[in-house]
């Protein structure tokens, strides 16, 4: 993963080769979830650089995949 940016003033970089197919897990207290593995994130072009908004998460058994907005991811 990427080293975090040293200056608060400046965005933190990735690339999204470095993060799918990377587990997306929900914690409640102790408990930790899988709730499925990352596939896509949906972005906005603004400004100088791309703004994630939403993770794409699919998951297994056939069933629809997630859209989590970021606001919600730690």
């Amino acid at each position: 993963m990427a080293e975090p940016a040293t200056d608060a003033s400046l965005p933190e970089f990735f690339f999204i080769s470095q993060l799918l197919r990377d587990k997306v897990l929900r914690r409640t207290g102790d408990r930790v979830e899988v709730l499925g593995t990352l596939i896509d994130l949906e972005i906005r072009l603004s400004g100088s650089y791309p703004e994630v908004l939403n993770l794409i998460v699919g998951r297994s058994f056939g069933r629809p995949p997630l859209e989590i907005p970021v606001r919600y991811v730690r």
